[in-house]
């Protein structure tokens, strides 16, 4: 074999060699680097996308924020954090002068905290408590209700038994009576009971017994009161 063709050979050999070597140091990582970059674009990319489509949803939720604020606030009154009472007792001021009856008194119980145990025994209530339109009960007209008592953790709801006694024309009472349930402060029949006015004959008087319901409970520490009338 000549020289020449050694050297060939030799030469051949050693690009063969520097070119593994070059592809295992040099090629090889830049490539196994391109592919990590590309599965981190890849993920990246998915990243992004779904926190793009969580953008989206917290706009289009945001966008009803108003709404969700003023049926928040609706419901804070109806259902308040705390017994409120003051406010209670001046709806129902509101509601007496609106009817045209007379206050007798108001019993605020002490609360007590919602139990589960308790809607087993209470039916719900769909619709106003309206007693017998007789206008003329002898002694006294009952219309006795299922205490409608809503699903929730005892924990995060009181009940508070509030007693309202009214006299006047049966037309009036009867008004009031629906308007003390559907006023801004959810207030639940128990029970009416009517009766004719011993003082006067045409006359009538109305004990409503019911709930008003309070978040947290703290509510249940409150202690009875009782409001009588004042004259006017």
């Amino acid at each position: 074999m000549s020289k020449n063709r050694l050297w060939t050979l030799g030469l051949s050999a050693a690009i063969v060699i520097v070119a593994v070597f070059g592809y295992i140091l040099g090629v090889s990582p830049i490539l196994a680097q391109t592919s990590a970059a590309e599965q981190q674009l890849s993920s990246v990319t998915s990243s992004n996308q779904s926190t793009q489509s969580r953008n989206t949803v917290l706009k289009s939720q945001f966008s009803n924020m108003a709404s969700l604020t003023a049926d928040l606030s609706k419901l804070n009154v109806s259902i308040p954090l705390g017994a409120e009472m003051p406010v209670f007792l001046r709806e129902i001021n509101g509601l007496i002068d609106k009817a045209g009856v007379v206050l007798g008194t108001v019993t605020v119980s002490a609360g007590e905290l919602y139990k589960s145990s308790d809607a087993a025994a209470a039916a719900p209530a769909s619709t106003p408590v309206t007693p017998s339109p007789s206008p003329s009960p002898s002694a006294g007209a009952t219309a006795p209700v299922a205490s409608a008592v809503p699903a929730g953790p005892s924990s995060r709801l009181t009940l508070i038994p509030v007693q309202i006694s009214v006299s006047g024309g049966y037309d009036a009472v009867m008004a009031f009576v629906g308007s003390v349930q559907t006023g801004e402060r959810l207030y639940l029949v128990k029970s009416v009971a009517v009766s004719s006015s011993p003082e006067k004959p045409d006359a009538f008087v109305a004990t409503v017994i019911g709930f008003v319901y309070a978040l947290p409970t703290a509510a249940a520490k409150e202690a009875v009161t009782t409001v009588a009338a004042t004259s006017k």
